[in-house]
């Protein structure tokens, strides 16, 4: 059936649907807090405390200026953000925040001015022996558990005389940043190295210094504020393209007609009748190469799969026809030349702030360094940070390996989409299914189980590679994530163009990841599959931005710059989705994907953000009277929703299902703090106990929710600014019967409960010249 019905862009009901944030917690201790805790951490850290003492008399003279650097390792139960208040009421002062970040998946970075603080906490820690302290300072004493001085572990054989990077403590504090940046600076000149201030992303205070003897890297690493020094990455180029022949047919824009723009980070585009044309302008070497230093072979192969994808493959991949492209040349894959990381950062942050009109761009290229488990890198920092204050989306390579490797730094890039391969249609014997992982291509985590990357695409089989073209318009076939890369790129870009309005990468982001699906060869039996193949293979760009008749899709941005959560009542859910038996059916698709507050000195919580959202039937609304005996006083909403059974989780469904129906469902589990979350569920499949449990609720509701890590919160109860969270949630409900009113009996329930809606607006389709 063709999909024709203009999909939904929802509002919520404004103070009908805002439900404020509501305190909550106990005034008990957690149950980990024992006495026995207690005690033996207090004796613990007042000897602790005592040894830092001793340090402050022994300092070397250019650290005398600085606070020391302290990390606090906490009880593997006291992780959760929950209990950071208890340890900053340990370890903070009045008017004065000592803790500056995260150095591991459970140690705590503070910093000590002198002896004075010391003391002052040690009177808090005699407090809690006297039992005459806050709940606060005794939850804070049972988390802390050790106490030592940060030391920066250098491996100084490997990196001298190599490239470096140094990174500085963020105190938090622009006068200490100062003179740390100061000192840094002038050991350097004292040590007749070279050390210059790289530009990552704000809170991320990166140096890079040239081939440093291993005498300046050991005093460098004597400097209080260094917290690392690590040998700087290379960024690479690899593609090596073979020969093929057939007819491809040279599309030509026509003139005053207006095609998407993408934006290319690479080696630079030839110049040739197939691909000059698009160019919207003259191409741009922002690296600065001499010119027997370019090679544009890679570029040029990413970029003609983005104008002619589609038509170079012959098949309908993208639905996508030729676009504009601006080419920037970053880097190079003429051998001997490379480009290290703090350089590539500076080129594609100087490419996006010279183009402000383009908002999408595409990044083929990684390293071999695989990412860590729990902390981001800075080149995916520096990323985001690009990405955040120029409003754009980067579609970057998952990278290519052997043996299921794993992405590379830059790939694990929260606001990027991240792209990974499939096997196109094999000509060969050896050749895998069409839709198969790609053997070549990286595979997710990235780290704290991010799901990435999010989506793949084709590209290249074991002996057939996709279609590309290269200098001179000499056809051939090439392997690699950079070649399915400029699918999504495409696929981005058209959306940009195709909707009206202003851009919101988070709509972009959530429309290719909403109408991403699992090629059907794909085993879902495994737990891996997410790691493999993120949320799948996107859709037609066609199908993105319709429904047909069986299928009712809508768009919510909840506005959450007040601090609110929201409680929507009477959620569309169509009564036309019982069975014969009174049960509830249908197949419903979410997709969350938000812009959340990233700090880079957060480590593994480096995201800050998190949204959930819950859907289900209710057995009712109950109104209480605020203030009123009986009433919490925590209360601060008088509708009530009671009992939400939430439809999005696992285990409302039957681990025994026929394998056409586990097919439907992807549930995600212990994936908190993460920027893309998608669900999908049969609720055919619920477990008999769960159907009837529901039978008799035919009113539904959707509860949105926002959480917000310590780091923030902390600043909100400082400087009062609200971050803006900008947050797009798409809802498709779909009738597996077949009986063709679903969508037509959503639009009326938008009606009959006075939500606000419209058809998403797009453009017509792009054209080109006559016979092409």
């Amino acid at each position: 059936m063709a999909k024709t019905l203009p999909i939904q862009l929802v509002k919520t009901r404004k103070n009908q649907d805002e439900f404020l944030k509501e305190a909550g917690g106990s005034n008990d201790l957690p149950k980990w807090a024992t006495e026995q805790v207690i005690r033996e951490n207090s004796v613990r850290l007042v000897n602790a405390l005592d040894n830092i003492s001793l340090h402050f008399e022994n300092r070397h003279p250019h650290n005398c200026q600085l606070p020391l650097l302290i990390k606090a390792k906490l009880n593997e139960h006291a992780t959760a953000k929950s209990y950071r208040p208890n340890v900053r009421a340990l370890l903070n002062r009045k008017r004065k925040h000592n803790v500056i970040g995260i150095s591991g998946f459970r140690d705590i970075l503070f910093k000590l001015d002198g002896n004075d603080d010391i003391k002052a906490i040690k009177d808090d820690i005699a407090s809690v022996q006297n039992h005459t302290s806050s709940k606060d300072k005794l939850i804070g004493v049972a988390a802390i558990e050790e106490l030592s001085i940060y030391t920066c572990d250098v491996n100084i054989d490997e990196l001298s005389d190599k490239l470096l990077k140094i990174q500085l403590v963020d105190y938090k504090d622009a006068n200490l940043n100062t003179l740390s940046e100061q000192l840094l600076l002038k050991l350097g000149k004292d040590l007749a190295c070279n050390i210059i201030k790289a530009n990552y992303a704000e809170g991320l205070r990166i140096f890079r210094i040239e081939s440093p003897s291993a005498d300046s890297i050991r005093q460098i690493a004597t400097l209080d504020s260094v917290i690392s020094i690590k040998e700087m990455p290379y960024y690479e180029l690899v593609a090596a393209p073979n020969p093929f022949q057939a007819e491809v047919e040279l599309a030509k824009p026509i003139e005053g007609e207006k095609y998407p723009i993408l934006g290319i980070l690479d080696s630079g585009v030839e110049k040739s009748d197939y691909l000059s044309s698009w160019s919207l302008e003259e191409e741009d070497n922002i690296a600065g190469l001499d010119e027997l230093d370019i090679n544009r072979n890679h570029g040029t192969m990413v970029t003609s799969v983005a104008v002619y994808g589609d038509i170079l493959e012959n098949t309908n991949c993208t639905g996508c026809g030729p676009l504009k492209y601006v080419s920037n040349i970053v880097n190079s894959d003429r051998e001997g030349i490379r480009i290290s990381e703090d350089e590539l950062i500076m080129y594609i942050r100087e490419a996006v702030q010279k183009h402000p009109e383009i908002k999408i761009w595409n990044l083929s290229q990684g390293s071999q360094t695989e990412v860590s488990d729990f902390i981001f890198s800075d080149f995916a920092i520096a990323l985001d940070d690009i990405q955040k204050k120029n409003d754009v989306l980067i579609c970057k390579s998952a990278g290519n390996s052997h043996n299921l490797g794993r992405i590379t730094l830059g790939a694990e890039s929260l606001l990027a989409l991240t792209v990974g391969s499939v096997c196109n249609k094999g000509t060969h014997p050896e050749d895998l299914d069409e839709g198969m992982h790609s053997p070549f291509s990286r595979i997710g985590y990235g780290p704290e189980k991010l799901i990435k990357p999010e989506v793949v695409h084709y590209g290249g089989n074991i002996k057939t590679g996709v279609k590309v073209l290269t200098g001179a318009d000499i056809q051939h076939t090439a392997f690699g994530t950079s070649f399915s890369t400029p699918r999504i790129s495409s696929l981005a870009a058209h959306l940009v163009h195709r909707l009206d309005g202003t851009f919101d990468p988070t709509l972009v982001k959530a429309l290719i990841v909403h109408n991403a699906n699992y090629p059907s060869v794909v085993d879902k039996n495994t737990s891996e599959y997410t790691r493999i193949y993120g949320f799948g293979l996107p859709s037609t760009i066609d199908e993105m931005l319709n429904n047909d008749e069986d299928e009712f899709t809508m768009v919510w941005q909840p506005d959450f710059n007040e601090g609110t959560d929201f409680q929507v009542i009477d959620f569309p859910f169509p009564n036309s989705l019982i069975d014969e038996n009174g049960y509830f059916y249908g197949i419903v698709t979410v997709t969350v994907v938000t812009d959340p507050v990233l700090k880079g000195g957060e480590g593994n919580e480096y995201c800050q953000t998190d949204i959930d959202v819950k859907i289900g039937p209710i057995q009712g609304v109950n109104h209480v009277a605020l203030g009123a005996v009986g009433i919490p006083k925590t209360y601060r909403n008088e509708e009530r929703i009671i009992s939400l059974h939430n439809i999005l989780t696992g285990d409302k469904y039957s681990v025994h299902q026929p394998e056409m129906m586990r097919e439907r469902n992807l549930i995600m589990k212990n994936h908190k703090w993460q920027p893309v979350k998608k669900y999908q569920v049969d609720l055919s499949t619920m477990t008999d106990g769960q159907k009837e449990k529901i039978k008799d609720d035919t009113t539904w509701a959707m509860t949105i929710r926002s959480f917000t890590r310590d780091a923030t919160m902390c600043e909100l109860q400082e400087d009062g600014v609200i971050n803006s969270i900008r947050t797009t949630i798409i809802i498709t409900i779909r009738d597996p019967k077949h009986k063709g009113v679903v969508y037509n009996e959503g639009i009326r329930l938008l009606n009959i409960h006075n939500f606000e809606h419209s058809n998403i607006i797009i453009r017509n389709d792009i054209h080109l010249s006559e016979g092409v």
